[in-house]
């Protein structure tokens, strides 16, 4: 409890104190900092009552003014908790992204799910923000940042924000970009090596990656038939997948070779996998019996990039200094970078379905039925061959 105020200061506004020469000084009551403010009453008054209303609207707590207009029950928890009501109604999301908005509304919930809505500043993004950016989540940071702000558009939508009003307006997240170290060639060669020692579906895996440039959900969710509900299925002579990031309907020829990488084609990777006799829907899948997963199971994601951070210990990758190590989704980056040396820039943007916005609006509109097809290139010249793996052994490039 606070010591009685004097007789001197008992009539001035809080945090507000006259010295005994009759000078006036506010002092911070966040910090105990004192600023002077001179001999005129007035002129003090008036300033301490400022600051302390300033002080009150930030201290994220109801007050009555809120509760006199009816806001005072409309705090960040409460619109979370309406704004995922609208989302799951959202035909336009996929359940990749509910799940990852569900994610991101929890870990807004747990830093600023306590303020009313028409309190929250800038000032306390910026801080809870601040403890992912301490803690090196820049991404992360950027995601919440990005939530946040869709979040509290959709509040002004709906009447729980004013008009103008999104704390989230001049914020930004300046990430530092992606310090994954990049995959060579070489480096390619030597996990594919390190992984004879492994399952076979491991070199199956790679081989499919880099030939498809496929991300690792929509590669591991392929199946052999499309009643078996996976990211795609062979049909024909082409492989169909419709990619989970944005929906994208593509089909890839069997022929589709990528020879800096290996003397493999989709098809005869497809049907190396046969041959191991397995009956299983899926097409990466395990040949031997595990403790939790009998054989003919699929790979998850996560037991996928386990066995890959394994691969590039064995195969003795050095780790440049500021970078971290290679995942998965470097084989995809390697294909593509491959693929635009040997088949062309525009082939290997419409493989990957997301080189260009543009590209992307023209031929990849996912609102239609139709697959769209991607063409057999010509097959590279020796000196193409030789220019894509120059470019891919090169000094590797940050992000």
């Amino acid at each position: 409890m606070s010591r009685p105020r004097s007789a001197r200061n008992r009539d001035l506004p809080s945090n507000l104190y006259r010295r005994r020469d009759g000078r006036f000084y506010f002092r911070d009551p966040r910090n105990g900092r004192t600023f002077a403010l001179g001999r005129d009453a007035a002129s003090a008054r008036l300033q301490a009552l400022e600051v302390n209303v300033a002080l009150a609207a930030h201290s994220g707590r109801e007050r009555l003014l809120d509760r006199v207009h009816g806001c005072g029950s409309r705090t960040l928890r409460a619109w979370l908790v309406r704004y995922q009501e609208l989302t799951a109604a959202d035909p336009g999301l996929t359940p990749t992204t509910r799940v990852q908005y569900r994610s991101l509304c929890r870990q807004l919930n747990e830093s600023l799910g306590d303020f009313t809505l028409t309190q929250l500043q800038p000032a306390h993004i910026a801080a809870a923000l601040g403890a992912w950016k301490a803690a090196g989540r820049w991404s992360r940071a950027a995601a919440l940042l990005a939530h946040l702000r869709r979040v509290c558009a959709a509040a002004i939508g709906e009447g729980w924000l004013p008009v103008g009003r999104n704390p989230t307006e001049g914020l930004r997240v300046k990430n530092p970009g992606v310090r994954r170290q990049r995959l060579t060639l070489g480096d390619f060669h030597q996990l594919y090596d390190a992984a004879t020692a492994v399952e076979p579906w491991v070199q199956r895996w790679l081989e499919l990656a880099v030939l498809t440039t496929l991300r690792i959900g929509d590669l591991l969710g392929l199946c052999w038939s499309c009643d078996d509900q996976g990211s795609g299925f062979v049909e024909g002579h082409e492989l169909r997948v419709r990619t989970a990031k944005r929906g994208v309907p593509i089909a890839i020829p069997l022929a589709l070779t990528l020879p800096p990488a290996g003397p493999w084609s989709v098809g005869s990777v497809l049907a190396a996998v046969r041959s191991d006799g397995i009956v299983a829907p899926r097409i990466i899948r395990r040949q031997r019996e595990w403790p939790n997963a009998p054989a003919g199971s699929g790979i998850s994601p996560r037991a996928a990039d386990a066995v890959f951070a394994g691969l590039v210990a064995a195969a003795g990758i050095v780790i440049e200094p500021a970078r971290t190590r290679p995942t998965p989704h470097e084989l995809r980056s390697l294909g593509l970078r491959l693929h635009h040396v040997c088949h062309g820039r525009d082939f290997a943007r419409h493989l990957g379905a997301h080189q260009s916005q543009q590209a992307a609006d023209v031929y990849q509109d996912p609102r239609g039925s139709g697959w769209v097809v991607i063409p057999l290139p010509p097959r590279p010249q020796t000196a193409c061959v030789a220019a894509a793996a120059a470019a891919a052994a090169g000094p590797r490039r940050g992000g």
